[in-house]
């Protein structure tokens, strides 16, 4: 799972195009990308969903360590 705020950054669909260029070397992996309000929402909501996250840094006013 990739997390981001693409939906108002533009700096971070970068994160995006980058994340899913490296996914490419790991087709065994599954990847989906979120944007971090849902991501926050659906982490109290259903954590147990969510195996690994990678996310941009920093997810300012986030906490998803």
């Amino acid at each position: 799972m990739s997390v981001d705020k693409a939906n108002v950054l533009e700096a971070t669909e970068l994160w995006r195009k980058v994340v899913t260029e490296v996914h490419k070397g790991y087709p065994d992996v599954a990847l989906t990308h979120m944007y971090v309000d849902n991501c926050a929402m659906q982490l109290v909501r259903t954590p147990k969903q969510f195996d690994v996250m990678v996310t941009t840094e920093p997810l300012r006013g986030y906490s998803l360590r």
